[in-house]
């Protein structure tokens, strides 16, 4: 296996030879391919490189990019570790089918930036961009290198659609991106997307797939830093450091690329109610540390809160609002409410701007899949006993204690000792 390295200012191939040892070839394989040519994104630091290999034990590599990104950012500790295990990730990211998109959220000067530039330089091949560049530069630079997108300030709205559409397609492997040729319509310009991902943004997503592309992510949400120990600039020595790391993590990639990670679906911790999206894309990450039953543990325990989350947007958005009002007027006795009666119970707690007609209760209702009947002028939502007790459990209304799900091949508890025996 060859990777590339940024080695005396120029890019060269690095391999280990049978012994472990690092080498740096001119050529590679059989017609003696040459490395790719030097781009100016290379030269401006935009894409970052390795410049060495140097050997460590993986455990040991965890400490170290762990105390690394504890030294320079001021987050949870357990967002901490969750950041450290999709860095190694990165690493590997193209031994699995899906990689979810890592979030920081929060306000100006919460240190959402400094977290990107610490934990984003640690990426395989990083890309760093910003949304105030054109959108052209993004896709081609993946396409390109096949590396880890860093976005910051990477706030969506319904003028940002291509962006948005990219970002869903990159989560998944052989899901490429697609546009037509502005000078040949007729011709299919295809680019590859799939990678890690990075971002930062002020606000929930307000586009129209905005649940698609938030259920894509791993979110945590950031306050002010009260650490006074923190830089305020990043030091001289930041890039030394980085570099040392960069160079372990590499030899990571070169050591564990062919690792057997097995069939992670016949050994997946299957909880009750927990959403099946969320389940997909930490799997990559359960995979690569599935014999470490802390670091699994850090990462079932942020799949809680981040399940909590998603329950609690899904109930504040405009169906879940009319969703609870409905089931609200079920458990008064009223079976088969009418529209204009679930109207007038959304709307007794909303502002005057966020008010629900009973046009867009129906609207809502339809989103949801319950059907309207009518007899002579009296419209209603018809009652399902099954499709209601499918929402409720959606949506986080009829939650009881996590229950492992009976039925599913070799499927374990939440204990991570027993998950990390489970994959062994």
């Amino acid at each position: 296996m060859h990777e590339l390295v940024f080695k005396n200012n120029t890019l060269r191939w690095a391999c280990l030879d049978g012994k472990g040892r690092p080498k740096y070839p001119n050529k590679v394989g059989n017609r003696g391919r040459k490395p790719p040519k030097m781009m100016d994104e290379v030269k401006a630091g935009m894409v970052l490189f390795p410049k060495e290999i140097k050997a460590i034990e993986s455990g040991e590599l965890y400490k170290m990019v762990l105390a690394h990104l504890k030294k320079y950012v001021d987050a949870p500790d357990l967002f901490q570790r969750i950041s450290t295990s999709y860095i190694l990730l990165s690493w590997l990211y193209d031994r699995f089918r899906v990689m979810p998109i890592l979030r920081a959220l929060g306000d100006f000067g919460t240190g959402k930036s400094r977290w990107l530039t610490v934990a984003g330089d640690l990426l395989y091949r990083r890309i760093r961009l910003s949304t105030a560049s054109t959108f052209s530069p993004m896709f081609h630079l993946a396409d390109r290198w096949q590396g880890s997108l860093v976005i910051d300030e990477g706030d969506l709205d319904w003028r940002n659609t291509q962006l948005e559409t990219y970002l869903l397609t990159r989560y998944e492997k052989d899901n490429p991106f697609c546009r037509s040729d502005r000078n040949q319509p007729e011709k299919t310009e295809v680019f590859k997307a799939y990678g890690p991902t990075l971002l930062t943004t002020r606000e929930r997503f307000r586009t129209r797939q905005a649940s698609a592309l938030e259920s894509r992510c791993l979110t945590q949400v950031f306050d002010e830093t009260e650490r006074e120990d923190i830089p305020r600039n990043l030091p001289r020595d930041y890039d030394e450091e980085r570099d040392r790391i960069l160079s372990h993590l590499l030899y990571f990639r070169l050591t564990n690329f062919n690792q057997d990670f097995g069939d992670p679906n016949t050994n997946l911790p299957l909880v009750k109610n927990q959403s099946k999206r969320l389940q997909q894309i930490v799997l990559p990450m359960l995979a690569v540390f599935r014999n470490d039953p802390e670091v699994t543990r850090d990462i079932l325990t942020f799949v809680e809160q981040q399940q909590e989350a998603l329950y609690q947007q899904r109930q504040a958005s405009d169906e879940g609002l009319v969703l609870i009002a409905y089931l609200d007027l079920i458990d008064e006795g009223n079976q088969e409410p009418a529209p204009h009666e679930i109207a007038e119970r959304v709307n007794r707690d909303l502002p005057r701007y966020r008010k629900i007609s009973p046009k867009g209760v129906g609207d809502k209702m339809e989103a949801l899949n319950l059907k309207r009947g009518r007899v002579g002028k009296r419209r209603f939502v018809i009652y399902n006993p099954d499709r209601i007790k499918k929402l409720r459990k959606q949506y986080g209304l009829d939650r009881d204690d996590p229950q492992v799900v009976e039925g599913k091949p070799r499927a374990v508890s939440m204990n991570p000792e027993t998950f990390a025996e489970a994959w062994s």
